[in-house]
């Protein structure tokens, strides 16, 4: 927390707040049947930075890529990679 006890705002993109937002995850809802994987995970990642996911098997380490990425196709939840929107077309069928 800043000296002055100000919160940031993490929708803030400025250079102040780090560097620019690279990934943007906001309310991301992961499902397979009745277990709920992730639910409402918000993350930014800033350009430049290196996070580490750590966690055990079954987590969902691997399912948090898969939807960044776009090969996992979330329940619910906005992702966004350099300021563009990652959105499923209404085209797109979900196999599970």
């Amino acid at each position: 927390m800043a000296d002055n006890d100000e919160v940031q705002d993490v929708a803030d993109t400025s250079t102040d707040a780090g560097g620019e937002i690279a990934i943007r995850v906001r309310g991301l809802v992961n499902s397979f049947g009745e277990d709920r994987v992730h639910d409402g995970v918000d993350l930014d990642v800033r350009r430049g930075e290196i996070l580490g996911v750590v966690g055990g098997s079954g987590t969902g380490k691997s399912v948090l890529m898969r939807s960044i990425i776009g090969l996992q196709i979330p329940d619910a939840g906005d992702i966004e990679v350099l300021a563009c929107r990652s959105t499923a077309p209404a085209s797109w069928t979900v196999r599970r």
